[in-house]
């Protein structure tokens, strides 16, 4: 009877893997990743960069990525995780024989969004110039307009003549 009886190498081993597997589960390094939250409320537009962001732990793969610095695309409350979907990322070129000029905004503008440039001339009529926001950050941002019309606005920003409006004059 005693050659027909289970061996003890079995249960030693079995015992044995049992143990380095409930070693391993405890000791295997953490599945999260560190992400952004807003650290107060951010509106379509504002920068976000990391003073304006928490950081917590998260488990791997619950987000997407998220780059910072950006741009708010629209509203974040404080405390909501900063997701790929609240990002702006529309990528706006400089149309070909434009410049850039920065600018204060109004707020609420967005990258990509049509700027109008009312420029106030002390002996003539205002004139008004078509523009596009190609990025934004807090109160003021980056906007092209023709090389012509460039030239004009960076002068009349200097003597403080020059209003920039949200949208199109057509």
């Amino acid at each position: 009877m005693f050659l027909l009886g289970r061996p003890l190498v079995l249960r030693w081993t079995l015992a044995v893997v049992l143990v380095l597997a409930a070693i391993y589960v405890d000791l295997r390094p953490p599945s999260t990743v560190d992400h952004p939250y807003a650290a107060f409320d951010l509106d379509a537009g504002d920068a976000i960069d990391r003073s304006s962001v928490l950081w917590r732990s998260v488990p791997k793969g619950l987000f997407e990525p998220v780059d910072l610095p950006a741009s708010a695309g629209r509203q974040i409350n404080r405390g909501q995780p900063i997701l790929m979907a609240d990002i702006d990322t529309r990528n706006v070129d400089v149309p070909d024989g434009w410049l850039v000029v920065e600018v204060p905004v109004p707020q609420g503008s967005v990258s990509g969004g049509a700027v109008v440039a009312i420029v106030a001339h002390f002996d003539a009529e205002p004139v008004s110039h078509p523009g596009v926001i190609v990025s934004t950050q807090d109160d003021r941002c980056s906007c092209a307009f023709p090389t012509d019309a460039a030239a004009e606005i960076a002068i009349a920003l200097t003597e403080n003549r020059v209003q920039i409006l949200l949208g199109s004059s057509e």
